[in-house]
């Protein structure tokens, strides 16, 4: 009897759209407004009594579809319907809201001298914001232009030679430091630094970029959340501590001063 209100799929939206790019951001202020007016103005839930949230899904998921809102949409926009303590703890768990930047499992090397290499943190940037909103997908084109001026125009990298990928996240780090860029816009940045093969390679990885909604989740497993997440990444993908340790080797053989 219980099964259906308990299933996430019976809150499922008509339009599975996971897509969620600037067009979206950008028309995501307005979104809210029609959806608030299917909703109720001032019908914000605080999260009591607890066996609320099953007409509270249900009312919201009916809001949205009135109005077409996809489900990538809707995933930004549910907070807006609650109000505190709810909303604290709804966005405490959003993957865009948070104040720090989760890190994820490092990359484990046996020679100390390739630690800091291997280190995604290695690559942070000082601007860690993590939120990425309409304003920013707003302006992102303007701030690509300004990091590219940073990073050299014309200097995409196409995966090639694949050691190459520590100078190559060092170069882009700088660029978006020099220009104050936040790890949220860095994130949506990175590909367009890049070029083919390796652009699609990042591309497959983004969140934003799959159609369909297997396993009703916005993030699929094995995708890329965040800034750190891409850099862990594309440190796995290119690099591993042998071919590393053998190229500082034979550069050292190759430098070696004769009878030294």
């Amino acid at each position: 009897m219980f099964r259906d209100v308990f299933d996430c799929e019976s809150y499922s939206l008509v339009n599975k759209s996971l897509t969620y790019g600037s067009r979206e951001a950008h028309t995501l202020g307005r979104r809210k407004k029609d959806v608030a007016q299917s909703f109720g103005v001032r019908s914000e839930w605080d999260g009591t009594p607890p066996l609320k949230v099953l007409q509270f899904l249900r009312k919201f998921a009916k809001a949205c579809d009135d109005n077409d809102v996809s489900e990538a949409e809707a995933f930004f926009m549910l907070q807006d319907f609650t109000k505190e303590p709810l909303r604290s703890e709804v966005m405490s768990v959003m993957p865009s809201r948070h104040g720090g930047n989760p890190v994820p499992a490092k990359i484990v090397v046996n020679n100390p001298m390739f630690r800091d290499v291997f280190d995604c943190e290695s690559y942070s940037l000082v601007n860690k914001s993590l939120t990425y909103g309409s304003r920013e997908a707003h302006t992102l084109g303007r701030r690509k232009k300004d990091v590219a001026q940073s990073f050299g125009v014309r200097s995409e990298w196409d995966g090639t030679p694949p050691l190459k990928v520590f100078q190559f996240l060092r170069k882009f780090a700088k660029a978006c430091d020099d220009n104050d860029v936040s790890e949220a816009e860095a994130f949506f940045m990175l590909q367009d630094f890049t070029k083919e093969p390796l652009r699609s390679e990042v591309m497959s990885v983004m969140p934003s970029r799959h159609g369909g909604n297997p396993g009703r989740e916005y993030y699929h497993t094995g995708e890329v959340n965040s800034y750190l997440e891409l850099i862990n990444w594309m440190l796995r993908y290119h690099a591993d501590e042998a071919s590393l340790a053998a190229q500082v080797e034979e550069f050292n053989r190759a430098t070696q001063t004769p009878g030294y």
